[in-house]
């Protein structure tokens, strides 16, 4: 189990000697994936850290794709109650 940063730096190390490690998911997905499985850490799509205070994110070297920290969800349109009865009527 990872709690601390120094937990983390531990086992990365271990993972890190291991050598050339082929990726449990393909896509741009399957580092972050791969690394996950091989510390111990749940995949989850939860709004918390994945270890201690830390979120952990990675990405394959040269990569284009974007690394995000947050994803903007859409949020419900605020309706005046004026046009409530127009919409319940369609």
């Amino acid at each position: 189990m990872i709690d601390t940063l120094d937990d983390f730096i531990h086992e990365y190390s271990k993972i890190k000697d291991i050598g050339w490690i082929t990726t449990h998911r393909s896509g741009p997905t399957g580092i972050g994936k791969t690394l996950e499985d091989l510390l111990g850490i749940p995949e989850n799509n939860l709004h918390e850290p994945d270890f201690g205070e830390y979120e952990l994110k990675s990405c394959r070297l040269h990569s284009n794709s974007m690394l995000t920290m947050f994803t903007q969800t859409p949020q419900p349109r605020v309706l005046s109650p004026l046009q409530i009865p127009g919409i319940l009527s369609k």
